[in-house]
């Protein structure tokens, strides 16, 4: 009973945390003169994937490798075909532009940069590392000094603002990172309970849990009519965010893939990721037909896991 209180209890701490995040994080990169596409990718992109990040660690330190890979591609099949598809059925995400074209082939690269070492190298250790890191570099470049207008600011006022909503956007964060914590350890529990194996609990519900405050991000943003470059940062974003970062980080503690099957994770990934620039090229959008496709995807990648 403990265990399911505690789990309503963080559900609840994201919730109000996700808010918070979305509305801070918007204002002080307006301020700083930061595209809203650059604004969903540096400020909500991190701040979300600070649960994979170190429920990932956490496990690698544990010695339990298979559980951090499980968390973090689990993590970015949860994003992409689930979070998305949400985002698809309450309103239409548009595609085009050279800032999307640009997140997207990204999210391409990196994503294949992950299946030829997995495929090729057969281990992600300090060569696998540092390669996402110097992606991730790249990409923060990237969307920081290339993606963002040049706008001063001068005002005394704004300042102060900037100032108070940097201390909400910190407190949010730290709130969002103990009810992710917390949420993550009462699954786990709730998960074990029910004799379900590790497996399991790091691909689908420990997944789901450390891809929850990019769900609750995601539909706050829909339900307010926030810009949707923002939806599309914060997702793109916080994917490469787990690939690049949290991959690339516990890439250190070396995993040793012997044994280890990621031939549909890294299958399923490619593919939502090639069919996301397929819409971008042929249509410019994602609409709920896109969202039925990828939730379908989401539902398959279920089964696939549940059944094995």
């Amino acid at each position: 009973m403990i265990h399911f209180l505690v789990f309503v209890a963080s559900l609840i701490g994201l919730l109000l945390s996700s808010n918070y995040v979305l509305d801070c994080s918007e204002k002080i990169g307006k301020k700083m003169g930061m595209s809203p596409l650059a604004i969903g990718v540096f400020f909500i992109g991190f701040g979300t994937s600070l649960p994979e990040l170190i429920v990932s660690h956490l496990a690698c330190f544990a010695g339990k490798q298979s559980i951090s890979l499980g968390n973090i591609l689990g993590s970015n099949i949860s994003n992409t075909a689930l979070i998305l598809s949400v985002a698809c059925f309450i309103q239409k995400i548009p595609l085009k532009g050279d800032i999307q074209f640009k997140q997207i082939n990204f999210h391409i690269l990196v994503t294949l940069v992950v299946g030829a070492f997995y495929y090729f190298y057969k281990s992600f250790d300090a060569l696998a590392g540092s390669v996402l890191l110097i992606l991730f570099v790249l990409y923060m470049w990237q969307v920081i000094f290339k993606d963002s207008s040049n706008l001063e600011i001068d005002d005394e006022e704004i300042q102060e603002k900037m100032g108070k909503n940097l201390m909400v956007l910190l407190a949010a964060l730290g709130l969002m990172f103990v009810s992710g914590k917390y949420l993550v350890e009462s699954i786990s529990e709730l998960g074990a309970m029910l004799g379900i194996s590790d497996y399991i609990i790091s691909a689908v519900v420990l997944a789901f849990g450390t891809s929850a405050p990019e769900l609750f991000t995601t539909i706050l943003a829909t339900i307010k009519n926030k810009d949707v470059n923002l939806i599309l940062g914060n997702i793109l974003g916080s994917n490469v965010f787990n690939i690049c970062l949290v991959l690339g980080t516990t890439s250190f503690h070396k995993y040793v893939l012997d044994g280890i099957n990621l031939d549909f994770e890294v299958g399923v990934l490619v593919i939502m990721s090639f069919y996301i620039l397929a819409m971008n090229l042929m249509k410019g959008f994602l609409n709920k037909k896109s969202g039925v496709i990828l939730i379908l995807v989401y539902a398959f990648s279920i089964h696939h896991w549940l059944s094995n």
